[in-house]
């Protein structure tokens, strides 16, 4: 809540916040490619909080999680293709904190609710791909204070 006005979606939430905080590019491309990151985790959310919300810890459940985390570790590892630090360039965007939220959800969380079944999957895949790994462990690093002071979250 920003001086009395409640504000909702958390896509247009990430875009107004980066925007007031400097997270937003001014240069449009460089916007068009987070903007294009933030909607791309938007489609990729849905695919996985369903089993680990319900407990749907089963084999087709880690089958399913290890096939929509290949795609977005694949889609990322492109991204990080031109060889700079962030997803769309040089500074953090809004993508590089829509991908993290990801990341550091589902697969970098000791506490997922599926547990080591599959976060250790997405933690390999994610390690076959060169770039990503190297993404990751800065993004470790950058935000290192608060992942480990975060609260335990099952997502």
């Amino acid at each position: 809540m920003q001086n009395g006005q409640q504000y909702n979606e958390s896509s247009a939430v990430l875009r107004f916040l980066g925007k007031h905080h400097g997270y937003y590019p001014a240069d449009p491309e460089v916007a068009y490619h987070a903007d294009n990151i933030v909607d791309y985790c938007a489609d990729v959310v849905p695919q996985l909080y369903p089993d680990q919300m319900g407990k749907n810890f089963g084999e087709e459940a880690q089958a399913k999680y290890v096939k929509t985390i290949t795609n977005f570790s694949a889609y990322l590892e492109k991204q990080l293709g031109h060889g700079k630090k962030y997803l769309a360039g040089d500074s953090i965007t809004i993508g590089d904190f829509a991908a993290a939220a990801v990341v550091f959800s589902y697969v970098h969380n000791d506490a997922l609710a599926g547990g080591a079944d599959f976060s250790d999957k997405g933690k390999k895949v994610i390690s076959e791909h060169k770039h990503l790994a190297s993404w990751v462990d800065n993004l470790k690093g950058e935000l290192a204070a608060y992942l480990t002071n975060r609260p335990p979250a099952p997502f």
